[in-house]
């Protein structure tokens, strides 16, 4: 399309920006896979106060053909310089601004407008969905067309799930039809999008917390970042006719490689099973966006990008930690706590400091619940794990105490002794185990995780394939 905004692209424009009282500055914004700048220009007298939009909640300028919306303004730098002296000094000031992402249309837009639904368009997306039988309709509908023959009315909905409090999560497909006579070129094309339509439309703070959330899960669920080429939002306002587009800098995502299995694919209606993988639940979306510890999957992706492997290592340790965390009491815990509250006046009378004394009380009761420690509490993880799935592992649960011994000489700085090659093993164990209680955490049962862990990155270090010799 021609206003079209792609990530995978470079732009850059000529603007006129707008300061939202009135005072306009000649300008110019480059869009960048790695990152987003604003150059603003302009003459001011000697003792007017230099431009800053640093401070602003969002800024908007034009080229005239598109409009933008620039949102986490950051100064980079600026300066000033006396261009005139006489009979008024005239300062020419200009400075500089990391932009931390933009809406862009052919119409007006500002802060205040509400949008309903975010359209992510991409080819690892198309690789998730896979080959399946909506799509041979699709092109069974064009050729019946194209024989004369009635077409089939063919929905274009791949599937459809709602999201509690959010909205509906669907892939789409944008069916249309093309003749290049010029290029001899004829055809049909139906490429997928994911969608989120809102059930209450939210302003542009809404729509990016969306996406972040929907990115997370996706970029999950298919084991590396997301190769998007745009996004396109729609407004809730009537005079919108044509997509608005969401740009921000893609490279802050992992420089690892993409994987060359996706970790869980849809695997719904295919049109030619030859893997045998479960389909994936659908309810997980549901049940991610509606969990308190959604945040965990984009701290996940975080420690991903980090180049340091021990960092790797102690960022997945620490989320494993968390996900694994239970609890179990030295002491019966309604006796204790009878027991404490009649000993509280007698610790009062004996120590004649009742602040201390119930703050020690209240020590004591979380003293006693932690029987547990981590290593422990990652142990009765693993005993959940089906046999079916561990029994290969060259790791296991009597690496547990070796395992948590280095993430505690790491943490602490202690000197420590351990090879590339062990560390690496170290790191994908726990980051393996890390993807099985996420998904556990999603309600995914680990009869579907068979074989689905295996198609993680790094799976063949703790689980060399199995090697037999026959005679001849």
């Amino acid at each position: 399309m021609k206003n079209e905004i792609l990530l995978s692209k470079s732009y850059n424009f000529e603007v006129i920006v707008n300061d939202g009282i009135g005072n306009k500055f000649a300008g110019k914004l480059q869009l960048e896979s790695d990152e987003i700048i604003l150059i603003v220009m302009g003459e001011r007298a000697q003792d007017s106060d230099f431009f800053n939009f640093e401070c602003k909640e969002a800024i908007s300028c034009t080229d005239f053909r598109k409009n933008f919306l620039l949102i986490d303004l950051k100064l980079k730098s600026g300066g000033s310089r006396s261009i005139h002296r006489h009979p008024e000094s005239i300062v020419f000031s200009e400075a500089t601004y990391d932009v931390g992402y933009i809406f862009c249309s052919s119409n007006t837009i500002n802060h205040n407008n509400l949008f309903s639904r975010i359209a992510i368009h991409s080819d690892t997306i198309s690789k998730w969905i896979g080959n399946t039988e909506k799509q041979q309709s699709l092109m069974e509908s064009y050729y019946d067309n194209i024989k004369g023959n009635k077409p089939k009315d063919v929905d274009l909905i791949e599937f459809d799930t709602n999201i509690n409090g959010i909205g509906n999560l669907f892939v789409a497909y944008d069916f249309s039809q093309y003749i290049l006579s010029s290029e001899f070129k004829a055809g049909v094309t139906f490429p997928p999008s994911l969608n989120l339509h809102l059930h209450e439309p939210g302003d542009i703070r809404t729509i990016k917390s969306v996406y972040d959330d929907l990115y997370s899960i996706i970029s999950f669920l298919i084991g590396s970042d997301v190769n998007i080429e745009k996004i396109s939002i729609s407004s809730m306002e009537s005079h919108y006719h044509d997509n608005i587009y969401f740009y921000y800098p893609t490279e802050k995502h992992s420089k690892q490689p993409f994987n060359r299995l996706v970790l869980f694919p849809l695997s719904k209606n295919i049109r030619f099973d030859t893997i045998g993988l479960p389909s994936l639940p659908i309810n997980i979306f549901n049940n991610f966006f509606n969990s308190a510890k959604k945040n965990n999957f984009k701290k996940y992706l975080k420690y991903k990008c980090m180049l340091n492997a021990e960092e790797r290592f102690l960022g997945y340790f620490r989320l494993l930690e968390s996900l694994t965390y239970c609890e179990s009491c030295y002491l019966d815990d309604e006796i204790l706590t009878k027991t404490i509250n009649r000993s509280k006046k007698i610790l009062y009378n004996i120590f004649k400091d009742k602040k201390n004394v119930n703050s020690l009380l209240q020590r004591l009761k979380r003293v006693n619940a932690s029987k547990y420690n981590t290593e422990k509490c990652i142990s009765i993880f693993f005993q959940k794990i089906p046999k079916e799935i561990t029994s290969n592992w060259e790791l296991n649960i009597r690496d547990m105490k070796n395992i948590c011994q280095l993430r505690n000489d790491i943490t602490h700085a202690n000197e420590y002794e351990i090879s590339d090659d062990q560390l690496q093993k170290y790191e994908f164990f726990i980051e393996i185990l890390l993807i099985l209680a996420l998904l556990s955490h999603l309600d995914v049962q680990f009869d579907n995780l068979v074989h689905i862990i295996s198609r993680s990155r790094g799976y063949h270090l703790i689980s060399p394939p199995v090697v037999t010799y026959t005679k001849s």
